[in-house]
């Protein structure tokens, strides 16, 4: 999928650093951005005041309207830490989204 192509992402785990950073990113360019994240944290309270919709609830029935049905415009970008039985991620595999996995960050102890 071309960037220039790309009118609506949705970000699976858009609470994480570098998926808020996509997120933001997406925003300026002028995408609608919206998002899943099991946990409200101050990040993605950030992010809901930049203007950037996220659901906490993990449930299709949750998504915006926009993301309901799959269209050529649309990105679904997701986290290796959300669980294979995630019914948003479920979702948009279902509908036939272009999905796109981000790396996990390596975590220094």
């Amino acid at each position: 999928m071309e960037l220039g192509k790309i009118n609506r992402v949705f970000f699976v785990g858009i609470g994480g650093i570098g998926m808020s950073a996509l997120a933001r990113y997406f925003a300026k360019r002028g995408q609608v951005v919206c998002g899943y994240d099991k946990t409200r944290t101050k990040l993605t309270e950030a992010l809901e005041q930049e203007g950037i919709l996220i659901t906490y609830l993990d449930e299709s029935s949750a998504l915006p309207c926009a993301f309901l049905d799959h269209h050529e415009d649309t990105l679904i970008v997701y986290t290796p830490a959300i669980p294979k039985d995630s019914k948003i991620l479920n979702h948009f595999r279902d509908k036939g989204f272009s999905l796109k996995k981000t790396f996990r960050s390596f975590r220094h102890h």
